[in-house]
């Protein structure tokens, strides 16, 4: 995070205690990226469209994302949502925290090379705070008018000293090199004519391994396919090191109302080879086939407290539930789902970015039993991460409902 940033979120105006703490967490945890997407995750899991909307902290909360966004590296996510954040505070008519939208969204253009956007961005907001400087320059944003002012001024002038040196002589135009803006992984390879279904075979493709991998649009079967995460619901995918990931093309409906995002015939899932999975993952697995005489690869919802593998259609029921034992095995875990680009505005996850990650079934069950409360249902997770600072998250949540049941039978 820049210092200039860091210095906007601190200026910002926040009149809720929650947003507040998360002002805190972020200025505290700049430097510790793990940290950043552990509040971003948070920031997503606790977000409800309907109330959110009523929200007179919205813009705060957008403001708060697009720089978690920003840190972590997803700049074109980063730039939506400050947008969106400028928007909010201008239709609210925030006058001073629509100027500190502008300035952020700013400084993400020319962190990212591209003072050319940036420049206009700063100027924009510096005749806002001049023009309404007077309704401003009182009580405590006397300081605050006048340390924004001297930082869009600082900051105006660098853009122009980058434009000039970006300017290549009439000479040497030809030659010049558009910035990079952000990565891109344009295309993975796959085969075509081999599938991964609940009703067919598999044969598989291994993807480049990257970590934090932004990805606007992949070729996949000779066509052009959108991903969409199921921890986020956006394309940023965070791919470890070491771990073999696979594409692999899906027939049949099987998971046809999957959430986040539903899977469909001719969708391409990806996933990482493992012979394990947390509860409420949706697994690639394999059985054996309808004849006998070999084997298949289905996907679907893994239940772990019941070991079964679990359809999702719509009507439900559509399949019977499959018991992983000898013959039935988990074989990978979906972290994507990548559609073609003719269908893929259809069927955009319904929750976005702010489903549930990771045993997504009993996180919403946690969720129930607080009566919708998901900052409650935060605060258990992390009463039980701090008994149990080794366990993983789904464990957490495994003994928080078990605490709360526990407390309701008493």
């Amino acid at each position: 995070m820049t210092p200039i940033s860091k210095t906007l979120i601190g200026l910002l105006k926040i009149e809720d205690t929650i947003m507040e703490r998360v002002r805190t967490s972020i200025v505290s945890s700049f430097d510790d990226i793990k940290a950043l997407r552990r509040i971003l995750t948070r920031q997503c899991d606790n977000r409800d469209e309907t109330n959110c909307f009523r929200c007179e902290q919205e813009g705060v909360c957008f403001f708060m994302n697009g720089v978690l966004q920003y840190k972590l590296g997803a700049i074109g996510e980063a730039v939506k949502t400050l947008e969106a954040a400028s928007r909010y505070f201008r239709g609210q008519g925030d006058v001073w925290n629509g100027i500190l939208g502008r300035a952020m969204l700013a400084s993400v253009h020319e962190a990212n090379g591209e003072a050319h956007k940036a420049q206009p961005e700063y100027q924009k907001a510096l005749d806002a705070l001049t023009a309404d400087h007077l309704r401003l320059h009182w009580t405590e944003y006397d300081e605050k008018a006048l340390i924004l002012q001297n930082l869009l001024d600082d900051q105006i002038k660098g853009c122009d000293k980058q434009a000039a040196k970006a300017q290549p002589s009439a000479r040497t135009r030809q030659k010049a090199a558009r910035p990079i803006t952000r990565l891109t992984v344009p295309w993975m390879r796959a085969y075509s004519g081999y599938y991964a279904s609940p009703n067919g075979p598999t044969q598989s493709e291994h993807a480049q391994r990257e970590s934090g991998v932004y990805i606007d649009e992949i070729i996949l079967g000779d066509r052009p396919h959108r991903i969409f995460s199921l921890w986020r619901g956006d394309n940023l995918l965070s791919l470890t090191e070491g771990k073999t990931y696979i594409w692999a093309k899906v027939s049949g409906d099987s998971m046809s109302a999957a959430k986040p995002v539903p899977i469909n015939e001719d969708d391409f899932v990806l996933y990482y080879a493992t012979n394990s999975a947390d509860d409420g993952a949706i697994v690639v697995a394999s059985c054996p086939d309808a004849l006998g005489s070999g084997y298949q690869s289905v996907v679907k919802r893994f239940s772990k407290a019941n070991r079964l593998l679990i359809s999702e259609t719509d009507p439900p029921g559509l399949y019977e539930p499959m018991p992983v034992n000898g013959n039935i095995n988990i074989i990978g875990v979906v972290i994507a789902v990548a559609k073609p680009e003719n269908g893929a505005e259809d069927e955009s996850p319904k929750t976005g970015p702010h489903a549930p990650r990771g045993g997504a079934s009993r996180y919403i069950e946690l969720i129930r039993l607080v009566q919708g409360d998901s900052a409650v249902a935060e605060r258990l997770i992390d009463y039980q991460q701090a008994l149990s600072p080794q366990s993983s998250r789904e464990e957490c949540i495994e003994r928080a409902i078990a605490e709360l049941i526990r407390d309701r039978r008493a």
